[in-house]
């Protein structure tokens, strides 16, 4: 039995797979009234139970295994952030003091922003929205592995310190078959949209391994007007162009002369390209044409693409999966610089996003007339060693982006200084 005291929080969450039958959670109150919740399905559930503030709680576990357990809820969550709770020989409660001891390690990276524990991957909706720079993420709240994908998310004022926020998104369950074992899916990269009082994001949901011919991508649309939950969430695409296989991915929109337009990752026709969509109701997307065909570099697709308006010029952006370049660098980012008239671009400078090889699905963003730019800090080198609650995954230094001569050039945030 565990013991923990709400605060001011009034929920908690954990993802929880049974280990033998009738597993669940149960919580008690100073009162002894009973909150039960059953893990209904054998892989990961989301288990969320409201609770009273300033309360002592009791949780039994019985027959269940729990990767990852917080507080949340409550006023100003935004500010406080979510408070984890490790369910171990006795309760751990990592907030404050106790989150920060926890990362003060010799084997936590200090200044990049990382997970309590297990993996990250791509950064995803970026934006700055009432107030908070919102960092969304690729996440496997299980194990420190790429697997299924959830969305993950923090929140900062400055885009250095940042305070953990409630998961958003958990993979889809039409992805499981009845012994509870995952296909390969979930919630892929996507981006947000901040417009007057909600946000909206978009993302690809997958299902099926990774390059084969059965694999199914499509594009869906969620909505937040708290920037704590994601709601609503409906597919907006998922009629492909002739010529594109399994690979249609990675939504990223943006507001051009007065049109919305999406990009997409994609092979087309053998091609690693880039799809270019407009639509007036940010709802309903139809294809224009090809924004980029990349006709050098012999990669697998494009995916985690970019477009936008800078300094005069129109950047689109890539990562190009598979890819090794002449010098041992694997899967770069690439850039493109060039004009882009009658809703067709042409590229007049390319270059590498970064120089080294561990910097990837790069996703950018403006707010205060400057355009910003995180990438993830990828280990494509294997380089990680595994530690029981170990992190694995981080993201680099915020960038601000700027072009001149036709190049893009970048710099750290001036808050690192």
């Amino acid at each position: 039995m565990y013991k923990f005291n709400t605060g001011q929080y009034t929920a908690i969450e954990c993802f929880a797979k049974p280990t033998g039958p009738s597993g669940h959670l149960k919580l008690t109150d100073p009162q002894g009234r009973e909150s039960f919740r059953f893990t209904d399905h054998p892989y990961y559930n989301w288990i969320k139970i409201p609770l009273h503030k300033n309360t002592d709680y009791y949780a039994e576990l019985d027959n269940i295994q729990v990767s990852v357990a917080y507080l949340s809820g409550g006023e100003d969550l935004l500010e406080r952030g979510i408070c984890y709770i490790e369910f171990a020989e006795c309760t751990r409660v990592l907030e404050g003091k106790e989150l920060s001891k926890h990362y003060d390690s010799p084997i936590r990276e200090q200044y990049h922003f990382s997970p309590i524990k297990n993996w990250v991957n791509d950064p995803n909706g970026l934006c700055w929205f009432k107030g908070y720079y919102h960092l969304f993420f690729q996440a496997n709240p299980h194990e420190q592995k790429w697997d299924i994908m959830y969305w993950g998310h923090a929140v900062s004022r400055d885009l250095i310190h940042w305070t953990h926020m409630p998961y958003v998104l958990e993979p889809q369950r039409e992805l499981f078959y009845k012994d509870g074992s995952p296909r390969t899916g979930g919630a892929f990269s996507g981006c947000a949209v901040p417009l007057k009082d909600q946000v909206n994001f978009y993302l690809t949901r997958h299902e099926g391994e990774l390059g084969n011919k059965f694999t199914r991508e499509y594009q869906t649309m969620a909505v937040s007007r708290d920037m704590v939950r994601l709601e609503n969430e409906t597919v907006v695409l998922s009629d492909k162009p002739r010529g594109v296989l399994q690979d249609f991915r990675d939504p990223k929109v943006t507001k051009i002369d007065g049109s919305w337009y999406m990009v997409l990752g994609c092979c087309k026709d053998g091609k690693p390209s880039v799809l270019l969509y407009r639509s007036e109701d940010l709802l309903h997307w139809d294809y224009v044409n090809d924004l980029v065909t990349e006709r050098e570099a012999d990669a697998a697709t494009l995916e985690c693409p970019d477009f936008f308006q800078l300094d005069g010029k129109y950047i689109a952006m890539a990562g190009l999966m598979g890819y090794t370049d002449l010098h041992g660098r694997f899967q770069m980012t690439k850039y493109y610089v060039g004009q882009f008239e009658n809703e067709k671009f042409k590229a007049e400078q390319t270059g590498w996003l970064d120089f080294g090889g561990n910097f990837y699905a790069a996703q950018s963003f403006a707010h205060d007339g400057k355009r910003f730019l995180i990438g993830w800090i990828s280990d494509f080198y294997n380089e990680h060693i595994y530690r029981e609650n170990g992190a694995y995954g981080s993201f680099g230094l915020p960038r601000i982006l700027k072009v001149k001569e036709n190049k893009l050039f970048m710099e750290p945030v001036p808050q690192v200084y």
